[in-house]
């Protein structure tokens, strides 16, 4: 929708010139929106005579403001997932034992993190998750294992400390590591007893442990961990609120073609070319404002901060995915303090009951009716009720 390629730079290591200066260039150009329609026009002009783009797509293709995955197009077909309450959404705020302040990781100082997270394991394990898996145990044993998600194989490390040292902790934590070893070289170590598992070994999970320590980018669309046919894996524990970065180049870009598709007419007229010279300057006006975006969440404009949780929101969704293999129940305990905290009014809840107040009466019906029980899910977490869908 800009009209052409753009190229930015980046200046790094200036603590340390001689050693350290680097300068990086990058060029991006095109929308893969635009790709994947004509590649579906075109496969149907070959093999049918006529040209019809046909797309199937991903559960989360369709989710207005999520800039990475929404295809602006409307959906014709569907399948829904409506078994009643097979996914939960819940509150949790897991509080330091001697502060009792409540455990924040996504926005405090990077030296903090590691402290942070060893302190949530810990209470993690012996507040929740001990007794939730006690309790499936009981009932179905095959699915008495959990996920906890974070955003980092390091970050993943920490808090498999944490769990480690809890006081009810006995035995039966895998953490995720990467394939390659010479990043697992360089990743901090760990105590005796805990199970190391790459991706490609996920599958063994429940033969393995109970836990499964995870980045949120491996376990969100990763292979399903299942025993028969059912998801071995009923609660998720969220324990960093998973933000993407405006300063990525990908999610710029998508940003970038979301606002100047959003902003031409939903039917043909008179004047394409005008419409598109429309587009193209709000794609640029849009481009403008990611540029002078302030650093961090609280203070990103609210058009921003909507996309981000938009996306947030397809990712949790997905994440929700792994424990509904099998047509299986799950609960997505939304663990790290910065999804609450709402002293900026940058808490999730507050994003959503925003987000869903700006959807027209359309949108919002083709939403409950694509995603019915994720969808109820997070508006439950946010205080909306279901008639308002």
């Amino acid at each position: 929708m800009l009209g052409k390629a753009i190229t930015g730079y980046r200046v790094t290591g200036l603590d340390n010139p001689h050693k350290n200066a680097e300068l990086t260039a990058q060029s991006i150009s095109g929308d893969p929106h635009t790709y994947t329609a004509q590649l579906g026009s075109i496969v149907s002009l070959a093999l049918a005579g006529v040209e019809r783009p046909v797309l199937g797509l991903s559960a989360t293709a369709y989710f207005p403001q999520a800039v990475r995955e929404h295809i602006h197009a409307d959906v014709k077909w569907w399948m829904t997932d409506a078994a009643p309450d097979s996914i939960r959404a819940k509150r949790r705020m897991i509080t330091d034992s001697v502060t009792q302040r409540a455990i924040q990781i996504s926005g405090i100082p990077q030296q903090h993190k590691r402290e942070a997270l060893i302190k949530l394991g810990d209470r993690l394990y012996d507040t929740v998750i001990h007794d939730e898996l006690t309790r499936i145990a009981r009932t179905d044993p095959d699915r008495a294992h959990a996920a906890v998600v974070v955003n980092s194989y390091e970050r993943c490390r920490h808090l498999a400390l944490g769990i480690h040292s809890a006081g009810q902790y006995t035995g039966g934590l895998c953490v995720a590591v990467p394939a390659d070893r010479h990043w697992r070289a360089k990743l901090p170590p760990l105590p005796p007893g805990i199970t190391e598992l790459t991706p490609d070994e996920f599958e063994d999970f429940p033969r393995r442990g109970k836990i499964l320590v995870v980045p949120m980018a491996r376990i969100a669309r990763g292979l399903n961990i299942v025993i028969g046919t059912k998801s071995a894996i009923t609660p998720v524990y969220l324990c960093t609120r998973p933000l993407a970065l405006l300063t990525d180049p990908a999610e710029m870009y998508a940003s970038v073609n979301a606002a100047g598709i959003g902003s031409l007419p939903s039917m043909p007229t008179a004047e394409p070319v005008g419409d598109l010279r429309e587009a193209r300057a709000a794609a640029w006006a849009h481009m403008g404002m990611i540029m002078r975006a302030a650093p961090g969440f609280i203070s990103t404009a609210h058009v921003l901060q909507e996309e981000i949780v938009a996306g947030m929101v397809v990712d949790m969704t997905q994440l929700a995915g792994r424990a509904r293999r099998g047509g299986t129940d799950m609960t997505l305990h939304l663990v790290d303090y910065a999804f609450h905290e709402d002293s900026w009014q940058s808490d999730l809840a507050g994003i959503l009951r925003r987000m869903h107040q700006r959807w027209p009466a359309d949108v919002r019906r083709q939403m409950n009716a694509i995603y019915r029980e994720a969808l109820a899910a997070f508006l439950a977490y946010a205080g909306i009720e279901p008639d308002d869908t």
